[in-house]
């Protein structure tokens, strides 16, 4: 210990004369010194500062809605939704360059927006890693009476080559006017159930009422290697599962972000999703299960 302690007196006064040393003046002190004052000096200012009146700004929070949380397709789908409500009517064909709705009357542009392409992709793959199923958000489907966003590719040499398989089916539609439903808007997932077979959930809007129309979720299962699908599906769990409608009697649920797993064991498909709803505040995160995907046998509960 004595030999640090000289250590740090002998740096310390090298290079400076001896007079430096025994008056005390070195530069070190006047730094010491010149710190101090710097001290002082804020401590006297932020006391005037805290001296005098209060002023607070309160922040005016930005306005939320229930589209903030949605994901793409899912606002998409909503925005669409409530055109059918307002009574807009609504082609079936959104051009992906300009974001803009053919055939809309009286609507704004910003009644619904997508960005065009394939995106979001979701991937199954069986147990022999040959055949490999991928879903993703398709533009090309919105030229088509029933919109079908949801799009898939498949392989059967381990992904070395892909056969791009279009859009899920959406066979014997309803209609509201000139709209097919039900309409199919991807935010994908796939999951392989064995036996060469594939299931892929979507968000889907489907006709509800004479001119109204309800935001759920639908499955498509594929026996062949996801080259053919059977479907959509209903999920009925996830439509408007409050049972609330507008004056009009559009449901006020709309289903989102669903994901999906199966059981190996049972082979039971679970589904999951984020449930839009203003019968609680925030969103919902809830649940349900089938033992027969193909035909929607299908129970499941809710929790906030």
């Amino acid at each position: 210990m004595r030999t640090f302690r000289r250590f740090r007196s002998t740096q310390r006064a090298a290079g400076q004369p001896a007079t430096c040393r025994a008056a005390g003046a070195c530069p070190t002190n006047h730094r010491g010194k010149f710190r101090l004052t710097l001290r002082r000096f804020i401590l006297v200012s932020m006391a005037a500062a805290f001296a005098g009146p209060v002023v607070t700004i309160h922040a005016k929070p930005p306005t939320a809605t229930a589209e903030d949380g949605m994901s793409s397709m899912g606002r998409l789908a909503r925005r669409l939704a409530a055109a059918q409500a307002a009574g807009v009517r609504v082609a079936s064909v959104v051009h992906a360059d300009d974001g803009a709705i053919s055939g809309v009357e009286d609507a704004t542009a910003s009644t619904a927006l997508f960005p065009g392409g394939q995106a979001e992709t979701a991937i199954a793959i069986d147990e022999t890693g040959l055949h490999v199923v991928i879903g993703f958000n398709d533009d090309r489907g919105f030229d088509r009476n029933p919109i079908s966003g949801s799009g898939f590719a498949y392989s059967d040499d381990g992904g070395a080559t892909w056969t791009d398989g279009g859009q899920l089916p959406s066979p014997d539609p309803d209609f509201i006017g000139g709209t097919a439903y039900p309409q199919l808007f991807g935010d994908p997932d796939v999951k392989y159930l064995g036996k060469g077979t594939f299931i892929y959930a979507s968000i889907m809007v489907k006709k509800f009422g004479a001119s109204t129309v309800a935001q759920t979720l639908c499955v498509h299962r594929s026996v062949d290697f996801g080259h053919t699908w059977a479907g959509p599906f209903e999920v009925p769990s996830a439509t408007n599962p409050h049972g609330l409608v507008d004056g009009s009697g559009n449901p006020q649920d709309a289903a989102d972000k669903e994901l999906i797993d199966v059981d190996p064991d049972t082979g039971r498909v679970l589904i999951v999703w984020s449930n839009f709803t203003p019968a609680v505040p925030g969103v919902e995160i809830s649940s349900t299960f089938s033992d027969d995907a193909a035909t929607g046998a299908l129970r499941g509960k809710t929790a906030q």
